[in-house]
């Protein structure tokens, strides 16, 4: 169906599904997309370098590294990076203003205060516009106006890869769409934030049902949620559509 190759390949997420590898609550996932190799968040420790080891994965030949939000859990790591030579790395300004004093590596730096092409067809969105009226605008009462995803678009389709949401999943859509000029999502991966048991950040069921209603809508071919959603959420959106949960240790490609 595509013209090139994609593979995303979970290096590390709250869920194993082999008991060779490790695991935390946070995430780090290597993207690879014609002859683009991405590092999208860098977790909190060293785990996701050993797991990438084991599966066979040389995080030396990463061109670039895409960092999701300023949060320690996805940018952790490079305070203590070890790769061999420098590296790109791209970021909204607010992740650079936290965590660039921390970094002691000598990356390429690229501050991004628009939407940015790291290659020809993949797009990291800077700040998600927020439109609908149902998700949350803000999480722990912080606006969050660096959180965002990136973009495969291919001739026909859009591959979403989203993390953590919190724009929120509807809003990171229709902004891909926007930016990208194309109505027709292919694939999603992207961390939920939907949870009804959170004592800090419940989910409203108008919120719950109407993102399930649109993704419905949608027809995404793909979709796999991760991270952050309520068994209760994941079993609702599963006897409505198609999903696949993907942990540590899943490869997709496509």
């Amino acid at each position: 169906m595509f013209n090139k190759k994609v593979k995303i390949a979970i290096l590390v997420e709250n869920w194993v599904c082999d008991i060779w590898l490790k695991w935390e609550w946070w995430l780090s996932m290597f993207i690879e997309y014609n002859w683009t190799k991405i590092l999208w968040d860098s977790w909190w420790t060293w785990i996701f370098l050993e797991n990438a080891d084991k599966m066979n994965i040389d995080l030396q030949k990463v061109d670039t590294v895409v960092l999701s939000h300023f949060h320690n859990d996805h940018t952790g790591w490079l305070k203590h990076s070890n790769f061999a030579d420098n590296k790109k790395i791209i970021a909204h300004p607010r992740v650079f203003k936290e965590v660039w004093k921390e970094i002691k590596w000598n990356y390429e730096k690229i501050e991004s205060s628009k939407v940015y092409k790291i290659s020809n067809e993949i797009y990291f969105l800077w700040e998600i516009e927020r439109t609908t009226d149902f998700e949350k605008w803000k999480y722990w009462k912080d606006e969050m106006l660096d959180d965002t995803a990136i973009v495969i678009s291919t001739k026909k389709w859009l591959v979403i890869i989203a993390w953590c949401s919190h724009s929120w999943i509807v809003n990171i859509c229709e902004y891909a769409k926007k930016v990208c000029w194309k109505n027709i999502i292919y694939w999603l991966i992207w961390w939920f934030h939907l949870l009804k048991m959170a004592w800090n950040d419940k989910s409203s069921d108008e919120q719950i049902n109407k993102t399930i209603d649109y993704l419905k809508k949608e027809k995404i071919e793909k979709l796999y949620p991760m991270h952050c959603v309520d068994f209760e959420i994941l079993s609702k959106m599963n006897n409505e559509i198609w999903i696949k949960k993907l942990s540590t240790w899943d490869i997709v490609k496509f």
